[in-house]
């Protein structure tokens, strides 16, 4: 079984062209849905490996996407408070990516409902992968 790492934040929150998740301090796609609340959609669109760095960096996107969705800036833009009825994180993940991921989100669960919004994992289809 491939080890889940502890979470410590990234050191390095820089941009990295590079990587899977090349940006960690902004939100990739948001949804505003017509009844309130929002989809607020992580996109990893190439394979991103069991590394701890690649772990953390996704870890510490998460959080920087709940800082959002507690912010009064969400709440204007969603037009209501946020909920996990009303208002998801989805990763959208690249299909070669380590297994590892499903693990990892689904330890995020309970840390996502307290922070207002429910968290699930997609992944991306050969159509948005073009």
């Amino acid at each position: 079984m491939t080890e889940i790492f502890e979470h410590n934040q990234t050191e390095d929150i820089a941009d990295l062209p590079g990587h899977p998740i090349p940006a960690l301090d902004g939100l990739d796609i948001i949804t505003i849905k017509k009844q309130g609340g929002a989809d607020l959609i992580v996109v990893i669109a190439s394979p991103i490996d069991e590394s701890e760095f690649s772990q953390n960096r996704l870890i510490t996107k998460l959080q920087n996407y709940f800082g959002f969705i507690n912010s009064s800036a969400y709440q204007l833009q969603a037009s209501v408070k946020p909920t996990p009825k009303n208002t998801s994180v989805i990763v959208k993940i690249h299909p070669k990516s380590s297994g590892v991921y499903v693990d990892l989100l689904s330890r995020c669960e309970p840390w996502a409902i307290e922070n207002n919004c429910s968290i699930k994992l997609q992944v991306l289809t050969t159509e948005e992968l073009e």
